[in-house]
C-alpha cells in the first residue's frame, strides 16, 4: 500500500490532487515521505536559549552543548554543567522547556 502527500499548490495548478512524495520514494529502509522543514529553533538559537537555562538552574558559567539536533518538538541539547549531563528542547518561539538533569 502507498502512503501518498498531497500538495495544495500542485493540486491549484492541476485542478486536482497531485502526489508529493510516496513512501517508496523515501530512501532505502526509511518507509516514510521525506520528512518536510520544521518551524523549530535555529540551531545557535537553540542552543544559546538552552545554555542560558541550564546556567541558571545549576548557577554555572561554564555551560557546554553536547549534542543538538532538530526533532519533532524542538530543538533537543544536551549539555554539560559542573560535571553533570543535562538536557533541554527549545521551541520555535524561543522558549525553552524540558530541562533536565540526566543521570544520578
Amino acid at each position: 500500500m502507498r502512503s501518498w502527500i498531497w500538495t495544495m499548490a500542485g493540486a491549484a495548478a492541476l485542478g486536482g490532487c497531485v502526489p508529493a512524495a510516496t513512501a517508496d520514494q523515501a530512501g532505502p529502509g526509511q518507509g516514510q515521505p521525506p520528512v518536510t522543514s520544521f518551524a523549530g529553533a535555529g540551531q545557535a538559537e537553540g542552543e544559546a536559549a538552552c545554555k542560558a537555562a541550564v546556567a541558571q538552574a545549576t548557577g554555572s558559567a561554564e555551560v557546554m552543548v553536547l549534542s543538538s539536533q532538530l526533532t519533532h518538538v524542538g530543538r533537543q541539547v544536551t549539555l554539560s554543567a559542573g560535571g553533570e549531563r543535562w538536557s533541554c528542547v527549545a521551541g520555535a518561539d524561543g522558549s525553552v522547556f524540558d530541562v533536565i538533569k540526566v543521570g544520578g
